[in-house]
């Protein structure tokens, strides 16, 4: 065997981390060294190869932002409303906190516990309370938002933002209800039209059966006819043959 032929059989053998370094052989008969290519390796990525020249790489022109979107399966955002911001509470010098038990289903944790929150605004005298959950801390922060809700509206009415977001929500809600009588509406439409299809099948279906009962009826009724005949002959032939048979014969 040849150091070249041994030297293939051996790389053949070996893992692919030291099959590069086996990549220069010394040829038979005292020639110049044989290269052979290297293999690659699965677990080392590949480099893309350099674009033709003259031709420019996908998204050339796009921006970074276009690019992750053009491949982005998200959908696109929807457009935000102008609500109005969020009002703060009062400070706390015009709050009259109070901690209440709470009331309803929940066990002692409710029953028992002075876990419910009630806030007094002072100047204007409104009272909000809030037991929502079981923890007093979220409890007060609840009745935070609430009280400045409810002073939003006191102040600025229907401009408010409770007021725009209730709006906002009947009319998703209106819209909602009016697609879903018109959805009904339509599915009883087409259960009228496939009923009265039915309808005029199961008609055109009596008038055949009737049609071919008639037939049927009128078929027996001349079937009888010709056996009322028949039956109406059979006496006339006998009568007749009697008669046309001499007088001794008839007789005997």
């Amino acid at each position: 065997m040849t150091t070249a032929a041994a030297a293939a059989v051996t790389r053949r053998w070996l893992p692919s981390s030291l099959r590069r370094l086996t990549t220069i052989t010394t040829a038979p008969h005292g020639g110049p060294p044989c290269h052979y290519s290297p293999v690659h390796d699965a677990r080392r990525p590949v480099r893309p190869s350099p674009p033709l020249p003259g031709l420019l790489p996908p998204f050339a022109g796009l921006s970074p932002s276009v690019r992750r979107r053009s491949f982005s399966g998200t959908a696109a955002p929807q457009k935000q409303r102008n609500f109005p911001p969020r009002p703060k509470p009062p400070p706390e010098s015009e709050i009259e906190e109070s901690f209440l038990k709470g009331s309803g289903p929940g066990g002692q944790k409710i029953n028992k516990t002075n876990s419910a929150v009630q806030l007094k605004h002072i100047p204007t005298g409104i009272v909000v309370k809030s037991q929502a959950t079981r923890s007093r801390s979220q409890n007060r922060t609840i009745a935070r938002r609430l009280l400045a809700d409810r002073l939003d509206d006191l102040a600025r009415g229907g401009e408010s933002r409770s007021a725009v977001v209730g709006e906002v929500r009947r009319r998703k809600k209106a819209s909602s209800a009016k697609k879903s009588r018109r959805k009904y509406r339509r599915l009883d439409e087409e259960q009228h039209e496939d009923e009265a299809e039915e309808g005029r099948q199961r008609q055109e279906e009596e008038e055949v059966e009737v049609e071919v009962e008639a037939e049927v009826e009128g078929r027996q009724e001349e079937l009888w006819g010709e056996e009322e005949e028949r039956r109406r002959r059979i006496p006339v032939m006998e009568t007749t043959k009697l008669q046309g048979v001499p007088k001794g014969r008839a007789e005997e």
